[in-house]
């Protein structure tokens, strides 16, 4: 109405807190709705914006495709510092070897620096998306309405423990991928 100018209604949007509950709440507005003349659709969200699909999906392929650029930037970049923290104690390896150290301990002290790494990496990364997180909600920033909305909406942005638990996963997996090549080299050493 305050867009239009008018008195008079074309549509009318309902917020849910729960969208679990959208099924049910259509089913409440279009049973309660039924017998009103003119008839009146009731339209989800999916069906009101149809486009909002293929933007996710769009942006679901980008991300994608740039993360795993991002991965295998990490897991090259790991990599080399792992390895040139081998071949820069090539010599201290010798000397353990000569004294008797077998390969897979030195292969497990190895792991064990980049499992170090992993972790160290995953904490500060913690800290880092979660200060980020509660700065950019202290900051309230407006996003532009949604289709059918007037009103800007707050941006929030939500830290759940879980995803940071992934992150530290996914920190792990590729710190043993990158630990691959150090860990052949020293295995190879005379």
């Amino acid at each position: 109405q305050r867009l239009l100018g008018t008195a008079s209604a074309t549509s009318v949007l309902v917020g849910l807190h729960d969208p679990a509950t959208l099924a049910a709440v259509q089913a409440g507005l279009r049973a309660g709705l039924a017998a009103h003349d003119p008839p009146m659709a009731v339209l989800g969200w999916e069906e009101r914006a149809p486009f909002y699909g293929q933007v996710r999906g769009l942006y679901l392929g980008i991300f994608v495709f740039l993360g795993s650029i991002v991965a295998l930037l990490v897991t090259l970049s790991t990599a080399n510092t792992l390895l040139m923290a081998m071949l820069e104690r090539t010599r201290e390896f010798a000397v353990l070897l000569a004294i008797g150290t077998t390969r897979v301990q030195l292969a497990l002290l190895i792991l064990c620096e980049a499992a170090w790494v992993a972790v160290l990496g995953s904490l500060l990364g913690a800290a880092g998306g979660g200060g980020l997180a509660t700065i950019i909600n202290a900051l309230h920033v407006k996003m532009p309405p949604p289709p059918a909305a007037a009103d800007p909406v707050d941006l929030a942005l939500v830290t759940a423990g879980s995803d940071f638990v992934w992150a530290a996963l996914f920190m792990g997996v590729v710190l043993l991928v990158a630990a691959i090549p150090p860990v052949v080299r020293v295995w190879r050493l005379r």
